[in-house]
């Protein structure tokens, strides 16, 4: 967890220094004296790359100092206020997805402050979504429509949740019921696109590819793109791309993969022969690489012997398939 902290005042920088000991990773700027830092690029570069923001401070100073800099709840870091006697630890951004609120808990067993929540959902002890969406690894496409869940359940209506083809473990909260379809869900998780309810993507298709030596990035690109969007996948639930050993330096597949933040892993022939499921068989790839598919079994092999999702596509010398992880949802 990287952690960014700031004091303003010789008393705050106790409380900020005792932070740093018992916070991993965490690094200490001084807010005041002959060695201050400009707060406005202090707290520039704190949101391009902390996980938590720490103020030392007043609430004032931290609101005016983040204001610039946020974006949206899917993407801003948390950040939590304590003042400068150490009595109390504020989350104000980001409380549910970046854990901000966790983080005043962790901070008020550190310093021994009283951690002062106010997010709605948990003040009127009903289920966060977003909280939950977050401990699952779900990632959040429309984030707007948390709002819609979490007034329904603080209003003490019940909402509804389609788990698409997944298992659920453990009891649904308070006023959760499943839906039996999408078209009547206020939550739906899946790996496909979803407009109408809240969409909840869990990180669990594996893209296989193979393809000629020295193909062009654009033909990758194009089929990997056209693949997902005429299978409905979204993009946010690749969880990485596969292929056989060989293909490891393949320059177009390592640029996919970097354009699109996927990682990139690779299997031996021997290891794809172990794949489980039936395959599409080609005698010239199996005389080439030593295995009678790449993609298909690539996909399969990364999704640890899941499901395959999509079977081979094929277009300008490379071929791509996608398998799903076995999935469940707890609760």
């Amino acid at each position: 967890m990287n952690t960014k902290i700031i004091a303003f005042t010789k008393k705050g920088s106790l409380v900020a220094l005792k932070l740093k000991e018992n916070i991993p990773e965490s690094i200490f700027a001084q807010g005041f004296g002959e060695n201050k830092v400009s707060l406005s690029t202090w707290t520039k570069e704190a949101f391009e790359s902390a996980d938590l923001i720490i103020f030392v401070s007043a609430v004032g100073i931290a609101v005016r100092a983040i204001s610039p800099y946020i974006r949206s709840k899917v993407e801003d870091p948390a950040v939590v206020v304590v003042d400068d006697n150490g009595k109390y630890a504020i989350p104000i951004l980001s409380g549910h997805l970046g854990g901000a609120n966790d983080y005043a808990l962790m901070i008020s067993k550190i310093i021994g402050s009283q951690a002062i929540i106010t997010t709605s959902t948990d003040i009127n002890g009903v289920w966060a979504v977003d909280t939950w969406a977050k401990k699952q690894g779900l990632k959040i496409t429309n984030p707007e429509k948390i709002k819609c869940v979490s007034s329904k359940l603080i209003a003490g209506d019940k909402v509804y949740i389609y788990p698409e083809n997944f298992e659920i473990l453990g009891e649904l909260p308070e006023n959760v019921l499943l839906a039996e379809s999408k078209e009547n869900a206020d939550i739906v998780v899946s790996v496909f696109n979803e407009t109408n309810a809240l969409a909840l993507v869990p990180e669990i298709v594996s893209v296989g590819i193979g393809c000629r030596k020295n193909v062009s990035f654009e033909a990758v690109e194009t089929l990997f793109i056209k693949t997902l969007e005429e299978n409905n996948i979204n993009i946010n639930a690749v969880k990485g791309i596969f292929s056989i050993d060989i293909k490891k330096n393949e320059k177009a597949i390592i640029a996919l993969c970097e354009k699109y933040n996927l990682s990139f892993s690779t299997f031996t022939a021997e290891e794809l022969k172990n794949a489980n499921g039936d395959f599409s068989h080609s005698d010239f790839v199996k005389n080439t690489v030593g295995v009678d598919n790449v993609c298909e079994r690539s996909a399969v092999s990364g999704s640890n012997n899941g499901k395959l999702l999509i079977k081979k596509t094929s277009l300008n010398g490379v071929t791509i398939a996608a398998a799903v992880d076995n999935y469940s949802i707890k609760f």
